[in-house]
C-alpha cells in the first residue's frame, strides 16, 4: 500500500494541481482537458487526483475562483495605486 502524503505534500501537491488545471484549461478548455493529463503532469497518479478534487469540474472552479482573485486584487493595487476613474479600470481589466 503506498504511504499517504504529508500536510506539507498535500499543499503542495493541491497548489500544484491548480496551476497545471489552469494552464491546461487555457489552452483545451475544460472539455479536452483529461484528468490522466492533469494527473501526469503534476506527477501525481490519476486515483490520488480524486483525494484533492472530487472531479474535473471542482478543479475547475477553484481554479477560476483563484484567478478571479488575483485579478481582482491586481485591479484593487492599480485603483489604489493611479487613483484611477472607475471607466478606466473597467477598460484596463478588460485589455488583460
Amino acid at each position: 500500500m503506498p504511504r499517504a502524503f504529508t500536510p506539507a505534500e498535500r499543499e503542495r501537491i493541491r497548489e500544484l494541481l491548480l496551476d497545471v488545471g489552469e494552464r491546461l484549461f487555457a489552452r483545451h478548455g475544460i472539455r479536452r482537458t483529461q484528468i490522466d493529463e492533469i494527473a501526469a503532469e503534476a506527477g501525481i497518479a490519476k486515483g490520488s487526483f480524486y483525494s484533492f478534487f472530487c472531479s474535473k469540474e471542482e478543479l475547475y472552479l477553484q481554479v477560476s475562483e483563484r484567478v478571479e482573485r488575483r485579478m481582482r486584487d491586481a485591479t484593487d493595487r492599480k485603483m489604489i495605486a493611479a487613483e484611477a476613474h472607475p471607466c478606466d479600470l473597467v477598460l484596463w481589466f478588460l485589455r488583460r
